[in-house]
């Protein structure tokens, strides 16, 4: 697997819920109404969402390859656990994601160079599936695994 560079479009989310949550259609609607994307950098190893129509820039996350809570393979991690240690981090907002709120944790993987299966969760519980898909003509990446 390769960790994304560069902007990730939503190609498309699908929605799940889980019990234990007891999210509602209004929320999770509302969530993926606002949601544009997400901004990657993979030479620092973070990455930054973007939301609503004019693309602004929030709640930062750390990206690293790890073991998937679905399947325990091998996955692109997106960690907002800690993200206020990162520089583009702002407390009055962004707090919402870390470990001090939802505490979230997406799981990604390439299907095929620019396009990307997602999965997120909240507190450790399965919310929802999401798909990335990349501009390939942006892209200047070794396709080499960096996960292996």
């Amino acid at each position: 697997m390769v960790l994304p560079d560069g902007s990730g479009d939503p190609l498309r989310s699908f929605v799940s819920f889980t019990r234990a949550l007891k999210l509602d259609r209004t929320f999770t609607n509302g969530l993926t109404s606002i949601w544009r994307g997400k901004t990657f950098n993979r030479e620092k190893g973070v990455l930054i969402n973007r939301v609503t129509a004019t693309g602004e820039e929030r709640f930062p996350a750390k990206m690293f390859c790890g073991e998937s809570l679905f399947d325990q393979g091998s996955s692109i991690l997106l960690d907002y656990a800690n993200a206020s240690e990162l520089s583009n981090y702002i407390g009055v907002i962004d707090w919402l994601v870390t470990d001090k709120g939802l505490n979230i944790l997406d799981e990604i993987r390439m299907v095929r160079p620019g396009l990307y299966l997602g999965r997120a969760h909240i507190q450790g519980h399965f919310v929802l599936n999401f798909i990335l898909q990349q501009d390939l003509a942006e892209q200047t990446l070794d396709w080499s695994d960096d996960c292996p």
